[in-house]
Formats: C-alpha cells, structure tokens, sequence
C-alpha cells in the first residue's frame, strides 16, 4: 500500500477510470478515500498527511494547469525544488 487516500480532479473518476472502479470492486480502495483535489487547493480539505501522494486525473487539462501553478507558486514561497531551464 502506497498511500491511504487517492486525489481525483472530477466527480466521476472512479467510474471513469478502471484504475480506481477496480480497486473499489476489490476492497482494496474505500470509495471514501477518494478526495477532490480542489478542496485541497481551496482550502477546505487540510493538506495531505502522507509524504506520498497519489493523484488520478481523468479530465481536463486546465485542472492540471491549475495544479502546476499552485506546486510551482508554493514551491517558490517555501523556497523548495529546483528550477530547471529549458
């Protein structure tokens, strides 16, 4: 087990992606593990507890734009990664 929760972008990823519809059917993924990620982006979910996060994504690519701009922007507050040019 990689980590309890699972982080989705859409209402309808489990029943959308055989990864998860899966998981579920077999026992192996409580449907209640599987959490919006922008209620962590908004603030109303706290931050994950694991170091290890796994998200699913089955949608829309402006969910992973915004994504990437709120790692990149909080990455650049704390002062952690590293900048790669291209």
């Amino acid at each position: 087990e990689i980590t309890e929760d699972v982080y989705v972008d859409l209402p309808y990823a489990c029943e959308e992606s055989g990864d998860l519809s899966t998981r579920i059917e077999m026992g192996l993924l409580d449907e209640k593990n599987v959490k919006f990620l922008h209620n962590v982006l908004d603030g109303s979910q706290p931050k994950p507890a694991s170091d290890t996060v796994v998200f699913k994504t089955v949608g829309m690519a402006l969910v992973d734009l915004a994504a990437a701009e709120y790692i990149c922007e909080t990455a650049e507050k704390e002062n952690i990664g590293v900048e790669v040019e291209f």
